[in-house]
């Protein structure tokens, strides 16, 4: 049972303070299982949905004391951009701020072979496992 609920969400982890009350009863030999002041992490299911940029997390890097990704711009020149990160949510990365939904970020490839100024041929995901597929059997003949 929810003793208590903060009413502050740490902006930060995207995480708030609960106390809950729970069973802890004594065994007939030992110690109880929880001792008083043990904190726990509890992911707990949101009521509704939240709408929210994700982006692979591979595609993340880190420029001094921030957080980078890499776009291609409509010219196809790579160009870093400083983002604000929230949460892991199934190997994608939450974006707060610093991309829409329009940025093409780059997220695959030769990621950390990829510098600002560069120009690139993008290819969506789709893109590049059709290429792959073409290839692979082109490959297999060549041995």
């Amino acid at each position: 049972m929810i003793d208590f609920m903060d009413n502050r969400l740490d902006p930060n982890t995207g995480t708030i303070q609960v106390r809950m009350l729970i069973a802890n009863p004594r065994p007939e030999r030992g110690q109880r299982v929880l001792q008083p002041g043990y904190f726990a992490r509890v992911r707990v299911p949101g009521n509704g949905t939240q709408e929210a940029l994700l982006v692979d997390d591979k595609a993340i890097g880190a420029d001094l004391a921030q957080k980078v990704v890499m776009v291609v711009d409509d010219n196809n020149i790579v160009t870093p951009r400083p983002v604000e990160v929230g949460p892991v949510i199934d190997g994608k990365r939450v974006i707060r701020k610093g991309l829409t939904e329009k940025d093409r970020v780059i997220s695959h490839g030769f990621v950390a072979k990829i510098r600002p100024g560069m120009p690139v041929d993008p290819k969506t995901p789709e893109e590049a496992a059709k290429l792959q597929a073409q290839a692979a059997p082109a490959a297999a003949a060549g041995h």
